[in-house]
């Protein structure tokens, strides 16, 4: 089963606070620029994931343009389960437009309750700020709709470091963030709140050989700047190689290592058929072996780097720089 952990940083009082270390993410469930999902994989999924004891699911309305709401939701009647999602973002056509002012705000949160029929959104975050909203004014807006009520819970995701200071002092209950190998979580000295990291693979970059070359000329992954870097798919072949002299697949270090390096609460993954859950079970079972505690990692250091060996240990040290994402 999926380790918990009592999330103290949110605020809501009922059974949800004790949640999974692990979340799935909806994005690619939708097909939507990412590949075909068939729907009946989709529903698997989902099932399959509360089966394992994963309870929280990260969604939008963005998401495939309400496709992967559609899919989420309805499990609700029927699990207790908690949804995170997502405003800030919308579709013009087929383009993607910011739209993270107060009333923009307040009209999308206000749609997700009617949509879905529920009384208040477990954890309503904003999803990308709006370059023509100073993000201290979309902030106070997700306030003002948690102390209305409409959600149990706020918070921001991919804010920059120099955002993250201006909204520090009203304290989010959560920060989302990317977190990978290659790309180190922004905010994790924040204080009192829950820190998310997510894309621990890098939209599967870190797990295949091949990938790149896999993509569609269409897939949204084609505005992922680390599927062209030269320097991080050099030092990304050389680390296939050490994780095999090891036999340590490339797929736990992923989940494992922004978990350890930036110390997040929770890792927040994505998959797209249930076969690809045996990935999460595998490092789970790893972990086991390891006696990886998540709860308490300051051995994490000793244990990891003794099972991984020195020269892979040293690899993951020289992570060539970040790149950046709009």
């Amino acid at each position: 089963m999926i380790p918990t952990q009592q999330l103290q940083q949110l605020k809501q009082t009922d059974s949800h606070c004790k949640l999974p270390i692990f979340w799935l993410g909806t994005w690619a469930l939708s097909g939507f620029k990412y590949g075909k999902t068939l729907r009946n994989d989709a529903i698997n999924l989902i099932q399959k994931s509360i089966d394992l004891g994963i309870t929280a699911f990260d969604t939008a309305p963005f998401y495939g343009q309400g496709e992967s709401d559609k899919l989420i939701y309805p499990f609700t009647r029927n699990h207790d389960i908690f949804i995170s999602t997502k405003i800030g973002l919308r579709w013009q056509g087929n383009s993607v437009v910011h739209a993270a002012s107060p009333e923009q705000l307040r009209e999308d949160s206000l749609n997700i309750l009617k949509t879905h029929s529920i009384d208040s959104i477990d954890l309503l975050l904003l999803h990308w700020p709006d370059p023509s909203v100073p993000v201290l004014e979309s902030v106070n807006a997700l306030h003002d709709l948690y102390k209305e009520g409409i959600c149990k819970n706020w918070g921001v995701s991919n804010l920059t470091q120099t955002q993250i200071h201006v909204i520090e002092p009203l304290s989010p209950h959560v920060l989302q963030q990317r977190s990978s190998i290659f790309h180190p979580f922004l905010g994790k000295d924040m204080q009192n709140t829950l820190k998310v990291g997510y894309s621990p693979f890098e939209q599967g970059l870190l797990l295949s050989e091949n990938k790149p070359s896999l993509v569609g000329k269409k897939d949204i992954r084609n505005r992922n700047p680390y599927f062209k870097s030269k320097e991080h798919q050099d030092w990304l072949n050389r680390f296939f190689s050490l994780c095999a002299e090891v036999s340590v697949p490339t797929g736990v270090i992923s989940f494992l290592w922004p978990l350890y390096r930036d110390s997040l609460d929770v890792c927040l993954f994505g998959a797209r058929t249930p076969n690809q859950l045996s990935l999460l079970t595998e490092t789970l079972k790893f972990s086991n072996t390891l006696e990886l505690s998540f709860s308490d990692r300051s051995n994490w250091d000793t244990l990891l780097s003794s099972r991984c060996g020195r020269s892979l240990w040293e690899h993951l040290q020289r992570v060539p720089t970040s790149l950046s994402f709009s």
